[in-house]
C-alpha cells in the first residue's frame, strides 16, 4: 500500500516536472519566434556577414595578421576584394568590427541609417587614458550633439566662419612659416617639424589664443607630445589591443605624453578662468567658460562642465594639427617626384597671384589645378579608415545583418581607389578633379576625405582653407627638390593613427 502511494506521488511529481519543462520551453520558443518575427518585420532580409574564418577564442586575428603582413594599409581592401563590400571580422569573444568598404554601404550606414551608427567605440586606450566626458570625438548622445553645436556657433561667433578673418589669421602663420624655411638658406632639410608647428600654432591660436615661435621648447614639446597620442590611437596599436599595458613601460612614452598634453592644456584654461571677459571673448576657450556659467544660471538639461573645457580643447588641438600638416608634407613629396606638375602649379600661381602679392583664401577659385592636386592627394594617400562607430542597434548594410554592439568603420582607401569609381584610381592624376575645360574644380560623390553623416569632421573647411593657402604660398616663393645625394623616398607611407604618413625625406626649398 506504501510502495503503491509513493509511486502515485513520484509519478505525480514527474507529471508536473514534465509539464513545466514542456510550458517552459514551449514559452521561451514563442519569444524567440516573436523577436525573429519582429525583426524580420522592422529589417529587409538579410544575409549573415561573410568574413575570414574566425577561430575560437582568437576569432579572425590570424587572417588579420597575414592580410596586414603582405598588403600593410591594403590589407581590408584586399579582404574586400575576396569577401565583398561588407564583411566582418571577430577580434575577440563577443568583439564584432564591421568593415565597409564602397560608397554604397558607406552611405547607407552613416547617413541613411545614422540614428543607428552615430555613436562612437570607445578604444581601449582611450578610455584608460582620458576622460571621456568633455571629448568631441569619443562622447555619444545628446551631450555629444550639444557639444558639437557649440563649438561649430564658437568659430561663427569669433568670425572664423568668415573668409576674411580666417584668412587673416592663416596669412600670419604662412609668413612664418615661409621666414623658418629661408633660414635654411637652400640646403636640405626635413619639412615635417615646421609644417607640424604651422599647422598646430594655426589651432592654438583660434582655440586657446596664443600662438608660439617654432623653436619654443614649450611649443615643441606640445607637437611632439599631440604627435605621439595620435599615433598611438591606431585602431591596431599594441596599446589598443591590449589595454592594460597603459601602466607598463611598454607604454611609457605614450603615458608621458598624454600627462604632458593633460597638464599643458588645463594650465592654459586655469588662466583663462582667472582673466576672461563674458562680454569681450578672446577665443573659443572663453566662449565655452561663458556657456558653461549659462547653461548652469538657466539650468538647462544638458549641462557644460568646467572640467569639460579642456578635453574639448585637446580633441581639437590633436584631431585638427596634424591631418593638414600631413597632408601638405605628402603634397611637396609628390612635388619632387612630379615635376611637371609642380610647374603648373607655379605658372598657375604666377598668373593669377604673381610673386609680389601674399596669397589669399579669395584666390581660390583663379588656382583650380592647385585646388585639385590638394584633393588628389587626400584622395590617394591621407585617408586608410575611418575611426570605428559603435552599432546602438541591429542594421542591415549591403544586405548584411549588422548587430547591435559591432563596431562598424570605413575602409577609405578602398573607396577612394575603387576601380568602378575612378579611372586608374592607382595613378596620380590631379586633372579628375577638374572639369572638362579645366577651369573649375569638381567634387565627385564618391570622394569621402573628412568622413560622412553627423561625425564627418566638424573642421572640414577650416581644414582645407588652411591647406590651401599654406601649400599656395609655399609654392609662390619656393621650388622644392630631393638632394642629389639623398635616395628618392617611397611613396607608400606608413599607417599613424587615422591617416597614412610618408616616411622621413628631406627637401631643398629653391628661391623662385
Amino acid at each position: 500500500m506504501f510502495s503503491t502511494v509513493s509511486r502515485l506521488i513520484v509519478t505525480f511529481d514527474i507529471s508536473i516536472y514534465l509539464t513545466l519543462s514542456a510550458t517552459l520551453l514551449s514559452v521561451v520558443l514563442l519569444f524567440a519566434y516573436y523577436r525573429s518575427f519582429h525583426r524580420a518585420k522592422s529589417q529587409p532580409a538579410s544575409r549573415p556577414l561573410p568574413g575570414p574564418r574566425a577561430w575560437p577564442l582568437i576569432g579572425s586575428i590570424p587572417a588579420i595578421v597575414w592580410y596586414t603582413k603582405y598588403f600593410g594599409h591594403r590589407g581590408f581592401t584586399e579582404m574586400a576584394r575576396r569577401h565583398g563590400p561588407v564583411f566582418g571580422l571577430k577580434l575577440a569573444p563577443g568583439q564584432l568590427l564591421v568593415v565597409l568598404n564602397d560608397r554604397s554601404t558607406i552611405r547607407e550606414a552613416f547617413i541613411e541609417q545614422a540614428s543607428r551608427m552615430t555613436n562612437r567605440h570607445l578604444q581601449g586606450l582611450v578610455k584608460v587614458s582620458f576622460p571621456v566626458q568633455g571629448s568631441l570625438a569619443w562622447e555619444n548622445g545628446e551631450i555629444w550633439a550639444a557639444r558639437r553645436r557649440f563649438i561649430l556657433r564658437a568659430f561663427r561667433t569669433l568670425g572664423y566662419s568668415k573668409r576674411g578673418i580666417l584668412g587673416l589669421r592663416i596669412q600670419e602663420e604662412a609668413r612664418a612659416l615661409c621666414a623658418s624655411i629661408d633660414k635654411y638658406g637652400g640646403l636640405p632639410f626635413d619639412p615635417r617639424h615646421i609644417l607640424e608647428c604651422a599647422t598646430s600654432n594655426l589651432f592654438c591660436a583660434i582655440a586657446l589664443g596664443d600662438r608660439y615661435e617654432y623653436e619654443s621648447p614649450l611649443f615643441c614639446s606640445l607637437v611632439r607630445n599631440s604627435k605621439i597620442v595620435l599615433d598611438n590611437l591606431s585602431a591596431v596599436s599594441i596599446g589598443n589591443c591590449l589595454p592594460f599595458l597603459y601602466h607598463t613601460p611598454v607604454c611609457r612614452e605614450y603615458r608621458d605624453a598624454v600627462i604632458g598634453l593633460t597638464d599643458f592644456i588645463r594650465g592654459l584654461v586655469d588662466q583663462h578662468k582667472d582673466t576672461y571677459n563674458c562680454n569681450h571673448p578672446r577665443d573659443v576657450v572663453d566662449l565655452y567658460l561663458a556657456e558653461v556659467k549659462r547653461r548652469r544660471e538657466e539650468g538647462e538639461t544638458l549641462k557644460f562642465e568646467e572640467e569639460d573645457v579642456w578635453r574639448s580643447m585637446l580633441d581639437i588641438l590633436i584631431a585638427g594639427s596634424f591631418s593638414t600638416a600631413t597632408q601638405i608634407l605628402w603634397t611637396l613629396l609628390f612635388m619632387t617626384k612630379y615635376k611637371s606638375v609642380q610647374q603648373r602649379i607655379h605658372d598657375e600661381i604666377d598668373s593669377a597671384v604673381g610673386r609680389e602679392r601674399q596669397p589669399s583664401l579669395d584666390d581660390g577659385p583663379l588656382l583650380p589645378f592647385t585646388r585639385a592636386t590638394l584633393f588628389e592627394i587626400q584622395r590617394c594617400r591621407i585617408a586608410t579608415v575611418s575611426v570605428p562607430h559603435l552599432a546602438s542597434g541591429d542594421a542591415v548594410v549591403g544586405g548584411c545583418l549588422v548587430p547591435k554592439g559591432a563596431q562598424v568603420l570605413a575602409n577609405f582607401w578602398a573607396l577612394h581607389h575603387d576601380p568602378q569609381e575612378w579611372e586608374e584610381p592607382e595613378q596620380f592624376k590631379p586633372c579628375r578633379f577638374l572639369s572638362k575645360d579645366g577651369s573649375a574644380v569638381v567634387m565627385p560623390e564618391n570622394f569621402m576625405p573628412f568622413g560622412v553623416g553627423p561625425r564627418m569632421c566638424p573642421g572640414e573647411q577650416f581644414a582645407k582653407h588652411q591647406a590651401f593657402l599654406l601649400f599656395v604660398s609655399i609654392m609662390q616663393r619656393y621650388r622644392v627638390t630631393i638632394p642629389t645625394t639623398d635616395p628618392m623616398p617611397d611613396l607608400e607611407g606608413t599607417v599613424c593613427g587615422p591617416a597614412l604618413h610618408p616616411g622621413n625625406f628631406r627637401i631643398i626649398a629653391e628661391l623662385r
